[in-house]
């Protein structure tokens, strides 16, 4: 390579101060009285030299367990892991206590430490970067995207580190308060729906909030009421990022709902000379507000972020954003499995929600499984790409070295981790406990019974994805003979005795996969389902069949529209009750949910308050 790019010459180190970590590592070996402060603010990761990650790492779990940490508990622990030679034996320590420097003022000490922690992430990106540029099959808009991900990645590390004294916060939640209490104002962004502001008190800032329904219930249209609703003549903008429509479309829309003027006239050019009047009125109001409009396919997160941040810029504050729809985000990454896309893209747009401190409202569209119930109503487990397990399924728990039904583990929330694969590769994976997130009841729904060779069963909805031969497929679209993974038990309990530190299983490869043909396929009938949340790896292992977890969303608040009228064919929509619409509140992070009826005008393509 050529010496112009050499940024760094190969003999510098990292960013690091050793007199810092150990300073830091002291007080907690002495035992002082800042040592919750220590745990609760400093990770593992942040010292540099390894021996100094394992002392911490090993008076964490001690504090954990024991709430009491000193020099000589620290070090029957190491020894007990047999690490304690490895790091320079009880000598290292006690030269390390000696060493160190007493401190008063140990949360600069503490800052200085995420300073050079986060630098040296700096540098370790900015080579990432590099490799990337050097890389000829990506298109430098990919790698534009991937070095803004990577970038913002350590952003918002470093925005997590930020700590307020609750009486900092009690102080400014008592002032917003107050402002509110004096002008009878809603805590959020009013949404221009009158029900719908009392439930949910207004969108609240840094919320992400899900609008759902099936094809020509109004999504897109419910939204852009919405956005016109909220946005004004202050100089707060709303943003709609609009991946299925044009821009000419969506002011179309805007249009019609202004003027008041039929929607189709609009596009065809046929209206009168008062509604020409009317659109020229609507043109002008349309003009005065800040409503910016983006219509690019195949918008990533970090696009979608920087065009936000350049406005942020500009006005200081974003009022509302709306993105149409999150199934055509592009994720940028084709190697996930859908489900995993899915789950990154909510997640991110939940930190975009939090970062730019504004509502972001998301249209989604719902499961296919509404269109073969009696009942069309959408529900929450809906929206989920993934379906939902028996609740007499069993899975190992590692707290509690046994195996454990679904059903009673969520009464008590016994379970903590959960056996998952990643990195698949022919007959070998690698193996690892995950952390469940969440374990929850779906509700009643029907359920199918799958009976592999071994006689193993699982009963689950026909949209749960099983891993096969042919990789992650929904029941409905497997068939007998179909071969599916299975876990050899007796290789997979030698993998339970093989630990490292906290009794986490350590990442090997093992021949413990293996796929056997599916026997028989049944409908079992209808139950409670249940599924769990794995964020990381997004599967586990249930009755030794590995399957797919569920998505849950991580919005705050989520919305469903519902008509009859779409199912029941009726053209003639004279009266008020046939353009009734119920728009459910199926999910409400911070307060209750429930249906309120907006009526929806064909027409002009909008809805609007039911005022009797």
């Amino acid at each position: 390579m050529n010496s112009q790019y050499n940024t760094l010459d190969s003999k510098t180190k990292p960013p690091h101060n050793l007199i810092i970590e150990q300073t830091i590592l002291s007080e907690i070996l002495l035992n002082r009285k800042n040592t919750s402060f220590i745990f609760y603010k400093v990770k593992k990761d942040f010292f540099y030299l390894e021996s100094h990650q394992y002392i911490f790492e090993a008076a964490q779990k001690v504090y954990e367990e024991n709430s009491r940490v000193n020099l000589d508990i620290v070090i029957d622990y190491l020894n007990s892991l047999g690490i304690l030679n490895n790091i320079g034996g009880t000598k290292s320590l006690i030269n390390l206590v000696n060493a160190s420097i007493v401190t008063k003022d140990i949360e600069t000490y503490v800052v200085l430490l995420i300073d050079k922690y986060i630098r040296r992430k700096i540098i370790n990106a900015a080579t990432d970067i590099q490799k990337l540029a050097y890389e000829a099959s990506d298109s430098v808009e990919f790698i534009f995207d991937e070095a803004e991900r990577i970038l913002f990645s350590i952003t918002q590390e470093k925005t997590s580190e930020n700590l307020l004294l609750a009486s900092e916060v009690l102080l400014e939640t008592f002032l917003d308060l107050e402002n509110r209490s004096l002008e009878s104002n809603y805590s959020g962004v009013k949404s221009g729906f009158f029900d719908l502001d009392i439930i949910t008190q207004g969108f609240q800032k840094s919320d992400l909030i899900i609008i759902a329904g099936r094809p020509s219930m109004g999504k897109t249209a419910f939204a852009l009421n919405l956005a016109r609703n909220v946005v004004d003549e202050e100089a707060t903008p709303v943003i709609i990022f609009s991946l299925e429509m044009s821009r000419q479309q969506l002011i179309y829309r805007f249009l019609s709902t202004e003027s008041q003027v039929m929607h189709s006239k609009l596009r065809t050019g046929q209206v009168s000379r008062e509604e020409w009047y009317a659109i020229s009125k609507a043109i002008n109001i349309l003009a005065s507000l800040k409503i910016y409009l983006d219509d690019t396919p195949n918008l990533s997160l970090t696009s979608i972020r920087n065009k936000i941040n350049n406005l942020k810029i500009q006005y200081g504050s974003i009022k509302m954003i709306v993105l149409d729809y999150l199934q055509l985000l592009s994720a940028g990454n084709n190697r996930e499995s859908r489900v995993q896309e899915l789950s990154r893209l909510t997640r991110g747009l939940k930190i975009l929600a939090k970062e730019f401190d504004t509502p972001i409202l998301v249209l989604s569209q719902l499961s296919r499984n509404v269109e073969s119930r009696l009942n069309k109503r959408p529900l929450l487990s809906d929206l989920r790409e993934s379906g939902c397990i028996a609740g007499d399924s069993k899975v190992y728990v590692l707290n509690k070295n046994k195996y454990c039904k679904l059903k009673e583990s969520i009464k008590i929330n016994s379970i903590t981790k959960v056996p998952s694969i990643h990195n698949r590769k022919k007959n070998y994976i690698n193996f690892k406990f995950t952390k469940i997130q969440r374990i929850f009841c779906t509700g009643i729904d029907l359920l199918y019974i799958i009976e592999v060779l071994n006689k193993r069963t699982l009963k689950l909805t026909s949209n749960h994805k099983l891993l096969t031969l042919r990789g992650w497929i929904c029941l409905s679209k497997v068939i007998v003979k179909d071969l599916v993974s299975i876990i050899d038990i007796y290789n997979f309990s030698k993998g339970l005795l093989y630990f490292t530190f906290y009794n986490e299983l350590k990442n090997r490869k093992s021949p413990i996969l293996s796929f056997v043909s599916i026997f028989n396929i049944n409908v079992h009938g209808k139950d409670l389902c249940y599924d769990l949340w794995i964020p990381k790896y997004h599967n586990y292992i249930v009755n030794h069949l590995c399957i797919h977890n569920s998505i849950e969303q991580d919005a705050d608040l989520v919305l469903m529209l519902y008509r009859d009228d779409y199912y029941e064919n009726n053209n003639h929509k004279e009266n008020l009750e046939d353009n009734i619409t119920e728009l459910i509140i199926t999910k409400h992070r911070n307060g209750p949910i429930g249906t309120i009826n907006l009526v929806f005008n064909p027409q002009t393509v909008t809805f609007n308050n039911i005022i009797f």
